[in-house]
């Protein structure tokens, strides 16, 4: 290489021509040696940032200010989120506000940008990868598993129609039986009275001919053979049956035949971290299946006994941990092994329509008397919300901590339901589009909230449970689906499972019924001798809790299990 140019790409301090300068000069873009740093530093129009040389940062390049084309944006202010120059951050605009040069909010976006391709790469792109191979595996095995049910249902519709085929050819069978007996008979009968008609018409033609010939011997020589026809033969009514078909009964058929354990809808789960993988998978392919037999897991028996003290309402507190209420004016707290934790007396000292338990654990009751929403709050009773002229007559709190209150006009004549955000309404639920009231005014009803956000009401007057979309349509009524029809339908406690299945306790028939969210009959729960069934609440595991009014008893019940 030339020595001219061998001299030209010798690095030297911008100064005083030094070959290979120790110093670098960031805010200013020079090289400095050490002779020159202290010269430069003097100049107090600028501000400085002198570092060593090798910690320059030679690949950042200076960008030109947008307000001052003459000047370098050195500085980056935090709060306005933009680079600037020295003439920028002197300006009253930016007066008090945080700045750093330009090189550090470089390096830290540089750092940031290094941090953030790391985590796409070791942590959030994997994991997609891995949402995505569930999803696969999923859509691989739902033709599957759709076509393993369409199957069972076709075998099971085939084996219905072999019965139902078997029958129909028996009673063929049994009638045309029926039609060789009784003509053989007809044709008897038919065959004896053609021959007694035959010698009817001999002995008529006999008689004529005497009568026609003027001979006395044969007159005098007849004798009578009309005692022998006289007797007229029976007549035959051959007693013809008809086939009465029966009324099809298709919730009877339903039961009887077999039903989808659930219907469940699409589950969304939002992730924010990798292992949140592992439940998302659980939560998505863990099905609960009812059980053929339900079964009695705890009974609490608690202080509720007697017609004046019933128990009416339960509620979860958790897993471990059961409020209730009766008519009394006591709410208390119990655990699985029936022991009394603690107990709250009701401000207005009359008993509680109804009680909730809100997302954060604290309880929540209805006072029909007072017309009041109270909350307890570390023992102590708040006043949520005070009506006027409406009585709240029972409570419920949605997944997302709102309350769902039902409640009842001063002159008995309309029932609405209404949605609070803490004590302001959001929503009132009362007729459909029509005008047509969804309720019937009487104080008896019961409420639940679906997992899909639907609300259930069970209307004991009207003996039919309204389920209604959060947008306030009616998606469905059901009036009970008894095995025997002289019993009533009288609706009580209502409640949801994680699957949208709806729980409903029928007080007259001691009957617990099941059905979907559609509002199809699934099963009963009626093996378990329940007394008086009425408040229903579901733990986190679908144990489902019913209030025995008669018995002044709690039982944990399981009635499904989950499947794989």
């Amino acid at each position: 290489m030339d020595s001219e140019f061998a001299q030209q790409d010798i690095v030297r301090c911008d100064l005083c021509d030094t070959p290979v300068p120790d110093l670098h000069c960031d805010l200013c873009e020079i090289n400095l040696c050490q002779s020159c740093v202290e010269e430069h530093l003097l100049d107090k129009s600028k501000r400085h940032q002198v570092v060593s040389f090798k910690q320059r940062r030679s690949t950042f390049k200076r960008q030109i200010c947008q307000r001052h084309s003459t000047q370098g944006s050195n500085w980056y202010c935090e709060l306005c989120d933009r680079l600037l120059c020295e003439e920028c951050i002197s300006s009253e605009e930016h007066q008090g506000h945080t700045f750093i040069t330009s090189q550090e909010n470089f390096e830290r976006k540089y750092n940031q940008i290094k941090n953030d391709l790391q985590e796409l790469e070791q942590s959030i792109y994997p994991s997609y990868q891995e949402i995505a191979a569930h999803v696969t595996k999923q859509k691989a095995n739902l033709p599957y598993t759709s076509q393993k049910m369409i199957n069972d249902i076709g075998k099971q519709g085939d084996d219905w129609h072999n019965v139902i085929n078997q029958l129909t050819e028996k009673l063929k069978s049994d009638v045309h039986e029926l039609k060789t007996n009784f003509s053989t008979a007809l044709n008897n009968h038919e065959e004896f009275i053609t021959k007694k008609m035959h010698e009817i018409e001999q002995l008529i033609l006999h008689l004529k001919n005497i009568l026609d010939v003027d001979d006395i011997d044969p007159v005098s020589a007849y004798k009578s053979k009309n005692e022998t026809v006289r007797r007229l033969p029976k007549i035959v009514k051959i007693p013809f049956q008809s086939f009465t078909a029966l009324e099809i009964n298709k919730d009877q058929i339903n039961q009887q035949f077999g039903f989808l354990s659930e219907k469940p809808y699409p589950i969304e789960v939002n992730l924010s971290l990798p292992d949140d993988l592992q439940a998302f998978e659980k939560e998505t392919i863990s099905m609960k299946s009812l059980l053929e037999e339900p079964l009695t897991k705890a009974t609490i028996c608690t202080d509720y006994v007697g017609h004046l003290n019933g128990l009416r309402s339960v509620v979860c507190l958790n897993d471990d941990k059961i409020w209730s209420s009766g008519v009394n004016n006591i709410i208390s707290l119990y655990n699985l092994q029936g022991d009394l934790l603690t107990s709250v007396r009701t401000k207005s000292g009359k008993r509680p329509t109804g009680i909730a338990v809100t997302n954060t654990g604290d309880l929540v009751y209805t006072d029909e008397d007072d017309k009041t929403i109270n909350i307890v709050r570390n023992k102590k009773i708040e006043v949520l919300i005070k009506f006027h002229d409406w009585r709240p007559l029972n409570v419920c709190s949605t997944p997302f901590g709102n309350l769902l209150v039902l409640m009842g006009s001063d002159d008995y004549e309309q029932t609405k339901v209404v949605r609070y955000s803490g004590s302001t309404e959001k929503q009132c639920i009362q007729n459909d589009e029509n005008g047509k009231a969804f309720f019937s005014p009487d104080d008896s009803k019961y409420l639940a909230v679906n997992r899909n956000q639907d609300i259930c009401v069970a209307d004991y007057r009207a003996k039919r449970v309204v389920v209604i979309t959060a947008t306030g349509k009616l998606r469905f009524t059901y009036t009970g689906s008894t095995p025997n029809a002289i019993e009533s339908f009288d609706p009580v406690g209502i409640t949801t499972d994680s699957l949208c299945r709806i729980l409903i306790a029928d007080g007259h028939c001691h009957y617990i019924h099941i059905i979907d969210q559609e509002g199809q009959f699934l099963r009963y729960i009626d093996n378990l001798n329940l007394r008086g069934p009425w408040g229903l609440c579901i733990d986190t595991n679908d144990n489902l809790f019913v209030a025995e009014c008669d018995f002044g008893k709690i039982e944990k019940i399981q009635y499904c299990v989950t499947t794989d």
